[in-house]
């Protein structure tokens, strides 16, 4: 089992690779169906989520990853669990060596288990 605050550490590196890649336009997109009904009934952009989720990654209450990618070889995915607005919002990327793919945002729907922890980012 990895120490939390190991993971913790990790997490943080992962949360600055993502800004940094966000801030250098090097986040692409590979949104799932959930993602784009969310955007669709709440009538928001994918930039607007985007840059709502990078922007509050430092808030994020729970994270779990890094897990391989079901598809992708050779990229780590990583979760998070932001409160935005009152509500629980589900966030996931995707990271490899080149670049982050943004691949969820929407309500949580499934209860925490024991693989997400919860974070104390500053």
């Amino acid at each position: 089992m990895v120490r939390n605050d190991f993971r913790s550490t990790i997490i943080q590196l992962v949360i600055s690779r993502i800004q940094s890649d966000y801030y250098n336009h090097k986040v692409k997109s590979n949104l799932h169906r959930k993602t784009a009904i969310y955007l669709r009934d709440h009538q928001l952009t994918y930039r607007y989520v985007l840059r709502a989720a990078v922007e509050h990654l430092s808030e994020a209450e729970y994270a779990r990853g890094p897990s391989p990618h079901h598809w992708l070889i050779g990229n780590d995915v990583f979760e998070f669990i932001l409160v935005l607005n009152d509500a629980d919002i589900y966030v996931k990327f995707d990271v490899n060596d080149k670049a982050t793919l943004f691949e969820s945002f929407h309500n949580r729907e499934k209860n925490l288990d024991d693989s997400w922890f919860r974070l104390t980012l500053s």
